[in-house]
């Protein structure tokens, strides 16, 4: 099962720090094994919800490593008694870590686990890292920068807001290159 991320629109940004990111997501409230469908659909969730951590005052300078992805595929759903693993394939262009943005394009394979209890199959994330749909990046970061540009530091010329604003615009430029 193949999906090109999308999301809902997310609010506008005053936020100046990072709101809390969900580690977890019910994929099915069902007790039998999640279908790869609900599986994507349930990551791609919790991949928006991850967008947050770029909706700080500072979206390229992260604690936790973030994958910016094109396209996300489910390879198979393994699942033994109550835990298993949805199997992933990952293709991305950009990461965001604590030394600056890379634009090397990668296909990864990785596994979330999957952990079921009495309100269903739950997906869980990667705590090593997030992962954040293109289009999701996108829209925040171009916020963000459109929130910077109107600022009363950009009036003033601020040096540090200006090469804020040129780093964003860069990132932004490379998510939008196919």
């Amino acid at each position: 099962m193949r999906s090109k991320a999308s999301a809902a629109p997310l609010a506008p940004i005053t936020v100046t720090v990072a709101e809390s990111v969900p580690s977890s997501i019910l994929i099915t409230p069902e007790q039998r094994r999640p279908t790869a469908a609900e599986a994507i659909v349930g990551i791609s969730e919790l991949a928006t919800a991850a967008a947050y951590a770029l909706r700080t005052t500072e979206p390229l300078n992260v604690k936790t490593p973030i994958v910016i992805f094109d396209e996300l595929h489910v390879e198979r759903i393994e699942t033994k008694r109550d835990k298993g693993w949805a199997h992933l394939q990952i293709d991305s262009h950009v990461r965001i870590a604590d030394d600056g943005a890379d634009f090397k394009r990668r296909r990864e394979k990785l596994r979330w686990e999957l952990r079921r209890d009495a309100s269903g199959w739950v997906a869980i994330a990667p705590w090593q890292r997030a992962y954040v749909a293109r289009d999701v990046a996108v829209r925040v970061l171009a916020a963000q920068l459109a929130e910077m540009a109107q600022s009363e530091a950009a009036a003033r010329h601020d040096e540090t807001v200006i090469g804020q604003e040129a780093r964003i615009a860069k990132m932004l430029s490379a998510l939008l290159e196919k």
